[in-house]
């Protein structure tokens, strides 16, 4: 008998720890937003070279610490983290990288994760961001292309190492079919663009309407995207909470005409023609982000 009481105090001592382990666990996995109130600071993972969503811009050649961020990520962080009643505190993390800081405690949410298929979004909970990054080819407005396919034989220009260069690795027919010049950066590729030895230029289209507020007038862009991805807010798996305040406050700020002010001083600029694709859907854990596939440009070439 006294054996029995003891063998069944002894399961009953188990079944107490897991159940601690399992609250503890669970705990970890919502508590995100309670730390930030209380500590009034949140942490946010941005991509370090991602103009003009995210950037470091050096305010002194020795400026050893890289310089400060900038963009309009960073001052939607900013804006969401006064709403909060906290500081907001910024860490350089390539998108590739994200779920690995979130895991790891180094940061709270990432802003402006770009993703492209579902899979991409199994290990963290999300909410859009409401603009994509898409890779777009610009020309003349006074050039008579009107599609992708006109283009044949035609040279392009890109940048080398960036999204747009890797977007032509998707789209290989339309690589094939057009001479592509890869320059080191946007000013050279842009001397060769405007005096005409290349007829397109490949490149973010929001990076693009960055460089020429004002002046988009100039320039058409050319449908579909060779590249389409969609920016997220990205948490930690099941952290639902900061998850859905935040989605709350970005909402607000697209009423209130926050959201707006930033695109334009980031992107658009006054006068500036452009769709402001705003958000929509609630946030999700695991779900689905509504994104458009570079396939079909190689079929309407072919």
């Amino acid at each position: 008998m006294k054996s029995h009481i003891i063998k069944r105090i002894g399961v009953l001592f188990i079944v107490m720890i897991i159940c601690a382990a399992c609250f503890t666990g669970c705990k970890n996995y919502d508590d995100r937003l309670e730390r930030v109130l209380a500590t009034k600071i949140i942490r946010f993972g941005v991509d370090a070279d991602n103009a003009p969503i995210s950037y470091l811009e050096s305010n002194d050649e020795s400026d050893s610490d890289g310089g400060d961020f900038c963009g309009l990520a960073v001052d939607i962080g900013n804006e969401l983290a006064a709403r909060l009643g906290a500081a907001a505190e910024f860490s350089a993390v390539e998108p590739g990288g994200a779920v690995e800081a979130i895991e790891a405690d180094q940061i709270d949410c990432y802003l402006f994760l770009p993703v492209e298929n579902r899979k991409d979004l199994a290990d963290f909970t999300h909410s859009p961001a409401g603009f994509k990054q898409r890779q777009v080819v610009v020309v003349s407005a006074g050039d008579w292309i009107e599609r992708l396919v006109d283009l044949q034989k035609s040279t392009i220009v890109a940048i080398a190492d960036t999204p747009a260069e890797r977007a032509l690795n998707v789209a290989e027919v339309f690589r094939e079919l057009t001479q592509i010049m890869l320059c080191e950066d946007y000013d050279e590729a842009m001397v060769f663009f405007e005096a005409g030895t290349a007829r397109g230029f490949l490149v973010d289209e929001l990076f693009f309407r960055s460089k020429n507020i004002g002046e988009m007038g100039k320039y058409r862009i050319l449908e579909p995207p060779l590249g389409d991805k969609d920016y997220i807010f990205a948490y930690g798996l099941r952290q639902d909470a900061i998850c859905e305040r935040i989605a709350s406050m970005f909402g607000l700020m697209e009423d209130d005409g926050t959201l707006d002010a930033l695109t334009q001083k980031w992107i658009y600029g006054d006068g500036d023609d452009g769709e402001i694709i705003y958000p929509g859907p609630p946030p999700v854990s695991g779900g689905d982000v509504s994104t458009a596939d570079a396939g079909p440009i190689d079929d309407e070439i072919e």
